[in-house]
C-alpha cells in the first residue's frame, strides 16, 4: 500500500482498520460472544476493510484484473510414422 507519489492510501488503509477493529469489537460485544471472539471479529472486519482499500488502490493505479485471453490448445506432436518392430521369437 506504499506509494511514492502519496500518503492517501496509506492513511485511508490505517484509518479503516482502525474503525473497522473497534466496529467488529462492538459488534460482536453486542452480539455476546466470547471474550476470545471480540479482537477476532474486529481483526476480521478491520482486514477486510484493508482489503477494500487495496483494491481501490489498485484500482487507481489501473491494476484491475482483465479477464485473460482464451489460448488455443498446444498442438498434438507428430507421431512417428516409422515404429520399430521388436524381432519375433519363434518357438521351436
Amino acid at each position: 500500500m506504499y506509494t511514492n507519489h502519496s500518503t492517501l492510501y496509506p492513511m485511508l488503509g490505517v484509518g479503516i482498520f482502525f474503525v473497522g477493529f473497534w466496529t467488529g469489537f462492538v459488534l460482536a460485544y453486542e452480539a455476546g460472544l466470547p471474550c476470545i471472539a471480540l479482537p477476532l471479529t474486529g481483526l476480521i472486519t478491520g482486514v477486510g476493510g484493508v482489503r477494500f482499500v487495496i483494491g481501490l488502490e489498485r484500482l487507481g493505479r489501473g491494476e484491475y484484473r482483465r479477464p485473460a485471453p482464451k489460448a488455443k490448445p498446444p498442438r498434438a506432436a507428430p507421431v512417428a510414422a516409422v515404429r520399430m518392430a521388436a524381432p519375433i521369437l519363434k518357438s521351436r
